[in-house]
């Protein structure tokens, strides 16, 4: 991939809180990465209703990565306390990733909060 694609991601670590039977969730830094953005419009990505969501969007490595499902993706830095923990909620969710051969897709969806 040509470098001038990539972009810088920064991902945090979903954790789980429960306090009086409520759940939240902070989140946790885990790290910046260089990927590859892009928006991939296809026949696939039209909904139920036949329109294309766009709140569907593709990162590209062909490196190997700790990013994981459910993690968190902002393309700029959140600010952090100081244990490391997100004072806001990222743009973006990690919906799936796809390896075939040396490179690896993440799908990410927008997220709404919980």
């Amino acid at each position: 991939m040509k470098l001038i694609n990539l972009i810088k991601c920064y991902v945090y670590e979903p954790i789980k809180i429960k306090t009086d039977g409520e759940v939240s969730t902070n989140w946790k830094y885990k790290g910046t990465f260089l990927l590859n953005k892009q928006q991939d419009v296809n026949e696939l990505d039209k909904n139920m209703a036949g329109y294309i969501d766009y709140e569907v969007a593709k990162l590209r490595t062909d490196k190997v990565f700790s990013i994981k499902k459910n993690d968190g993706i902002s393309f700029e830095k959140l600010k952090l306390d100081e244990e490391q923990h997100s004072l806001d909620k990222p743009s973006y969710i990690v919906a799936g990733s796809l390896t075939v051969g040396r490179s690896t897709t993440y799908t990410i969806n927008t997220y709404h909060g919980e």
